[in-house]
């Protein structure tokens, strides 16, 4: 490929390599601005982590992905590439596969009824997400692992309760004492 400059000092021509949404979506930008490109991807087809597969005699996401209303972005690009008129809109639901079986778990009743959850999990995980959803600047975050998050957090809530109210653990929830115990440690 020619590395000449425009005279505006732009590249004529470019290799993307990758053909997943980010490789697409430059080279569709790139050639709306008049540079040739050339796309390189590794796999048969194009797509990366938007492909499909059959598993069972089902068509099942390769990766989880869904668009929502929030996504700005991605919603612009679909109507630049001039589809958005083929999203259609449904109401998501959530299932998690446990014991041989598919469990919904798409709203409160449903997490409340997950029996691979015993109560003290659920109560711990939805601790954990209401924590999770008040996150304002997770840059530091990035650092650590997800368990150490899960047990440095863990560890705190329990610190928090147990300074609240002393001996809280065997007066109100006796059941988590073994737990709290290893997390404490």
């Amino acid at each position: 490929m020619s590395q000449e400059l425009e005279p505006n000092g732009r590249f004529q021509e470019v290799a993307i390599v990758g053909g997943g949404i980010l490789g697409m979506t430059l080279a569709f930008r790139l050639q709306s601005q008049a540079v040739r490109v050339t796309l390189i991807e590794a796999a048969p087809v194009t797509g990366g982590l938007t492909q499909s597969q059959a598993l069972g005699g089902f068509t099942w996401d390769r990766f989880y992905h869904v668009i929502l209303n929030s996504d700005q972005h991605l919603r612009g690009l679909l109507q630049d590439l001039g589809v958005s008129h083929l999203l259609q809109w449904k109401t998501t639901r959530t299932g998690f596969y446990s014991d041989g079986k598919f469990h919904s778990l798409s709203d409160t009743v449903d997490f409340l009824r997950f029996r691979p959850l015993s109560l003290s999990d659920k109560a711990r995980l939805a601790a954990t997400i209401l924590y999770a959803s008040r996150i304002k600047n997770w840059r530091h975050l990035e650092e650590v692992t997800v368990t150490d998050w899960l047990r440095r957090l863990l560890k705190e809530l329990l610190d928090g309760l147990c300074n609240l109210v002393p001996n809280v653990l065997e007066r109100l929830f006796g059941f988590l004492e073994p737990f709290a115990l290893r997390v404490r440690a």
